[in-house]
């Protein structure tokens, strides 16, 4: 712009960076919402249970459960309830849930922020989850768009004594989160639960990594109770990266004591294994494994992950969540060799180098992840035909 012959030169800086450790996001039912943003992020406060929720307990047991000490949990994507069909249908999803005889439900994309055609009566879809099951239920919204909460929820026929949501929001990405929820188990036992949902890409699945294993969350000193993260961990690619090896060395994949790796993404064709469930030393691993029907794979584009859990007595001896430490082993060499090897090492060139590798990696299982999403029946075809030629070749 020019003024008085002065060209004048408008600067806009960027924000500064937010600090990277989890915060609390707003309780739900406050109506604190941001409502004029397209993409409105919470305010800082605590996500209580949802008052609306009906809280009796079930009004019977399913018969399969009864007399059984361990907890069946399933963790779900249920995709704001709409189905590969187009059919958007929670009935479904809780009719599911009830057929898998689970105790507890750790559910991620809860709501439907993403669509426009919202009906009224199921704007609030963990609240109506709720007081269909007839369980308790803790709501994590991550954003709100156009009025909606979306986020994630865990649904229990067993009390939730404490529920709090975790910000593990990155700039410049789309708003996530963690739900925690204690829930109190028969027998004077209780649970943290985490049931959470990261980011598509590497970089940002790393940052919240360690916004997980920070002392706000899975190393936070109040927790005296066995731990079980689970949900949709977006981890596209089949190789050991920096998180999973993270995660396996502070806590145990359910599906690897099992040895059951099942992929649960896309439904139609599982070839991903987005969503997991961990334990800690404090919980015993009885059975896992991934519901996949007709029913499961037409209602959401996730299939549902259930594991069947004995949480043990805390003991004095038994390792807490705030004792969990990440562990490096190195291998050993002489020390003229690793003066040699030292001289030659650039730290800093060595780093970006992984790094450009690992975003490249991640970058192409994205879009090919995209690729599946959008054009499962061609996907289906190639496979297939790929199934063919190489039956073809091994039989010559």
């Amino acid at each position: 712009m020019r003024r008085n012959g002065r060209l004048s030169v408008r600067v806009r800086l960027s924000r500064r960076p937010r600090a990277r450790r989890a915060r609390y996001l707003h309780d739900p039912s406050a109506g604190a919402w941001r409502k004029r943003l397209r993409l409105g992020r919470a305010p800082a406060g605590s996500a209580p249970l949802l008052p609306r929720a009906h809280r009796s307990a079930p009004a019977r047991a399913a018969p399969r459960r009864q007399g059984r000490s361990d907890v069946r949990l399933v963790t779900w994507n249920i995709h704001g309830g709409l189905g590969r069909d187009g059919r958007r249908d929670l009935g479904r999803v809780a009719a599911l849930l009830q057929d898998m005889k689970c105790e507890v439900a750790a559910l991620q994309e809860v709501g439907d922020a993403h669509r426009s055609n919202v009906e009224t009566e199921l704007a609030d879809q963990a609240s109506w989850l709720g007081r269909r099951l007839g369980w308790f239920v803790a709501y994590g919204p991550n954003l709100v768009l156009r009025g909606q909460p979306y986020g994630n929820a865990i649904l229990s026929r067993f009390p939730i004594v404490h529920a709090q949501n975790y910000d593990l929001s990155v700039p410049d990405r789309e708003p996530r989160g963690c739900l925690r929820a204690d829930l109190s188990l028969p027998g004077g036992q209780s649970l943290h639960l985490f049931d959470l949902h990261l980011g598509l890409s590497g970089g940002e699945r790393r940052r919240q990594a360690a916004m997980l294993f920070s002392a706000d969350l899975l190393r936070d000193t109040a927790l005296a109770a066995p731990l079980v993260l689970c949900g949709d961990f977006n981890m596209w690619s089949p190789l050991p990266g920096p998180i999973m090896r993270l995660l396996r060395t502070a806590l145990r994949d359910s599906a690897a004591v099992c040895g059951k790796r099942r992929a649960t993404y896309p439904s139609v064709l599982p070839l991903l294994r987005l969503d997991r469930a961990y334990v800690d030393a404090g919980v015993d691993v009885l059975g896992c494994g991934v519901v996949n029907d007709p029913r499961t794979r037409a209602a959401s584009d996730h299939l549902p992950l259930w594991v069947d859990l004995v949480p043990r007595a805390a003991t004095s001896t038994s390792p807490s969540p705030s004792t969990l430490t990440i562990t490096s082993t190195t291998a050993a060499a002489s020390e003229g060799t690793a003066a040699r090897i030292l001289s030659n090492f650039n730290p800093e060139d060595a780093e970006q180098m992984l790094e450009q590798g690992r975003e490249a990696v991640d970058q192409a299982l994205n879009t090919a992840a995209d690729f599946i999403k959008e054009r499962p029946i061609m996907c289906l075809a190639g496979a297939l035909a790929l199934g063919y030629l190489i039956g073809k070749i091994a039989s010559r």
